[in-house]
């Protein structure tokens, strides 16, 4: 039995410190974040520059604080192989404004757009998608553009 006990809590030792660096490294993958200004009001927003991030998004994301979003970074308008691009609600939790950016102006926004109902099929999530070609969608709490008066025409700043 001693030999047992001298195998087995090392073995089990080195196991949970693996889980554990494991859990460290995983937790320390930060995201760069970009200031978004529209009039007087600044965003500190998730960058979502690339494929992976862009098709994440927000899903799964519980709670934004106020002046808190992501912005989608598109490198040539409407996206790879999507013009304009198409967003939907997959994973989400909770309900956000997109606000559509074109060449420093918002050309639309789709407001308090909720998210489906748990196991809802992916054929079944309702698509968004702009009138026309988008460099930037900017995604906020829901009811975020009515409380600070966002609208169509205003400007866009950011800091990239």
């Amino acid at each position: 039995m001693d030999d047992f006990k001298k195998i087995i809590f090392p073995l089990l030792g080195a196991v949970a410190f693996i889980v554990f660096v494991g859990f460290l490294y995983g937790k320390k993958e930060s995201k760069s974040t970009v200031d978004v200004k529209i009039g007087n009001t600044v965003i500190k927003a998730i960058l979502a520059n690339n494929e992976k991030l862009r098709k994440k998004g927000l899903g799964g994301t519980e709670q934004l604080n106020e002046n808190e979003g992501m912005l989608f970074v598109f490198d040539e308008k409407g996206g790879t192989g999507r013009y304009p691009p198409v967003f939907w609600m997959k994973d989400m939790l909770i309900a956000i404004d997109i606000i559509w950016i074109d060449d420093g102006k918002i050309i639309q926004i789709d407001k308090d757009v909720k998210p489906p109902q748990k196991d809802t099929p992916d054929n079944d999530l309702v698509k968004y998608t702009s009138k026309n070609p988008v460099d930037y969608v900017l995604e906020v709490n829901g009811g975020y553009s009515e409380s600070k008066v966002i609208k169509e025409g205003d400007g866009v700043e950011t800091s990239l």
